[in-house]
């Protein structure tokens, strides 16, 4: 039975600032199955550009009875349950979470963090790994911007990687690449990154 079981996560924002979440799309994986999902429209509490409506739909009308991030934050967590996350280009849906909770003084969830971006770049000889792209080459049709689909999404994505390189957990997909899972801690976080570039980096900080 395979040890594969994360949530993946994915947000849209308002504007460029990564303190604008205007929704957030999750997708819980338990032994290999999508087991659950959960959808919130956000309410960022700043201005909506026309450029990021334009690619995501979403407008400052739809989310006025919506919760903020503070308010949507405990249910996210109880979502989550400390499972590993995953999400596609993790430095920018991480650091949407991250920016956002500090804006609201929240301590960051207790969790290990991956990159299917970076998990597909390594494993798969494409000409684009943006999730689309991905998505095409594992035959998966998808409304891309859309955070509730673009979660499952990366969830499928991931599953396909695991069952096509024969692989039962992140753990061993990580170490198959030489990567490290990124981890949040409170209000500390370490990237998603290679174990030759955070060797590096201590034996800078070491010299």
């Amino acid at each position: 039975m395979t040890d594969l079981s994360f949530v993946a996560i994915d947000f849209e924002t308002a504007n460029a600032h990564r303190t604008s979440p205007c929704s957030v799309g999750l997708t819980k994986v338990s032994q290999g199955q999508v087991v659950d999902s959960y959808y919130s429209l956000i309410n960022p509490e700043e201005f909506f550009d026309a450029y990021n409506t334009q690619i995501h739909g979403i407008h400052e009308d739809d989310i006025t009875t919506a919760p903020t991030m503070a308010e949507l934050y405990p249910r996210l967590l109880s979502f989550i349950g400390g499972l590993p996350l995953v999400a596609h280009n993790a430095s920018f849906d991480m650091s949407v979470l991250r920016l956002t909770l500090d804006k609201y003084r929240l301590p960051y969830p207790e969790v290990n963090y991956f990159c299917s971006y970076i998990l597909a770049k390594k494993l798969l000889t494409l000409s684009s790994y943006r999730l689309d792209q991905v998505a095409s080459y594992y035959h998966i049709a998808f409304h891309h911007h859309q955070a509730s689909e673009d979660a499952l999404v990366c969830a499928e994505i991931v599953k396909n990687m695991m069952q096509e390189f024969q692989l039962d957990s992140l753990d061993q997909m990580q170490r198959t690449i030489n990567y490290r899972p990124g981890h949040l801690h409170k209000h500390s976080y370490a990237p998603f990154s290679s174990v030759a570039r955070r060797l590096q980096a201590v034996g800078h900080n070491n010299s």
